[in-house]
């Protein structure tokens, strides 16, 4: 392979690798809520519920692939931060996202390397024999 197909396979690796790691925000709901509270209610009835972090969702029961569902058309009503207490600093969380990007970045730096060691080895004279 040579040095400008090395380049352009380690480019299209780290494209590969990075451009699939975004997150869609309308990836479905994880949570049961927003059926549940609609569930003895009627269509474009008014409904609320609270998300994990106690946020108020308000909206409209609507039909959503032939259930009722809360669907929010008004502001999120986000909850009131606990004033924090002085504990010492939490390990930072694990993120998968920069491990991809660690290891892209790895691997790009390799494949440098060995385009660099091979143009290098290249360039020197042959003298066989001697």
């Amino acid at each position: 392979m040579s040095g400008r197909a090395t380049a352009r396979a380690v480019v299209l690796l780290t494209a590969c690798v990075v451009a699939p790691s975004g997150a869609s925000g309308h990836a479905g709901h994880t949570q049961r809520e927003p059926w549940d509270v609609c569930a003895p209610l009627t269509l474009g009835a008014p409904c609320a519920w609270q998300d994990a972090q106690h946020d108020l969702h308000r909206g409209t029961c609507r039909d959503v692939a032939h259930a009722l569902m809360c669907v929010r058309n008004k502001p999120i009503v986000r909850a009131e931060a606990p004033t924090p207490t002085p504990t010492a600093p939490a390990p930072a969380a694990f993120s998968w996202t920069a491990a991809a990007a660690g290891g892209v970045a790895f691997v790009g730096v390799l494949g440098a390397s060995a385009f660099s060691r091979r143009r290098r080895r290249d360039a020197e004279p042959r003298t066989r024999g001697l």
